[in-house]
């Protein structure tokens, strides 16, 4: 069963949203999943063994504070899509390392999304690039900072297009 680890943000109501209007138009996933950071992409375990991993990696990591202020497009690493994420510019290093914390010890997770991690809200998908420029400019034209907090990760199953919740975890306050 394909498990992950995902945070969805605190945001504004207006934040949330701005967000979900343009995933609505352009994100293929926006009726199956709420806007989310990815911690741990899919992988194959037994439900305990990783629900055990995550909680022994978590260790102290507390709560992170986060601004988005601006969208950039990126392409997949097959070359098969191009995505509008919004990166964050306050916030990138902690979730980074939240990130490197809870893959360690997990055999393919990273030979499976090659590259650097790159800590994003996705709000567009396409095979044109170009597109997605052009949603990119949209929302870039329309500057304004969006700050959010990360107070839980929630472990999920994602299968068939239907993500089921299996555990919500608390980040620790520091």
């Amino acid at each position: 069963m394909p498990l992950l680890v995902i945070a969805y943000p605190i945001l504004a109501p207006k934040d949330i949203h701005r967000i979900e209007e343009y995933r609505k138009n352009h994100d293929p996933l926006y009726p199956v999943v709420k806007p989310h950071f990815t911690f741990i992409f899919p992988c194959e375990r037994t439900l305990s063994d990783f629900i055990d991993h995550v909680e022994r990696k978590l260790g102290d990591a507390g709560p992170i504070s986060f601004s988005l202020d601006k969208a950039s497009v990126h392409d997949d690493f097959r070359k098969e899509n191009s995505y509008v994420f919004l990166v964050p510019d306050n916030g990138f290093a902690e979730m980074t390392a939240l990130y490197d914390c809870l893959n360690v010890g997990l055999s393919g997770v990273r030979e499976a999304i090659p590259g650097p991690f790159l800590p994003h809200i996705t709000i567009a998908r396409s095979a044109d690039r170009n597109v997605m420029e052009e949603i990119a400019g949209r929302w870039n034209s329309n500057p304004g900072i969006i700050s959010g907090k990360l107070e839980f990760l929630e472990i999920i199953r994602y299968e068939s297009q239907i993500v089921t919740s299996i555990k919500k975890i608390r980040l620790p306050s520091n």
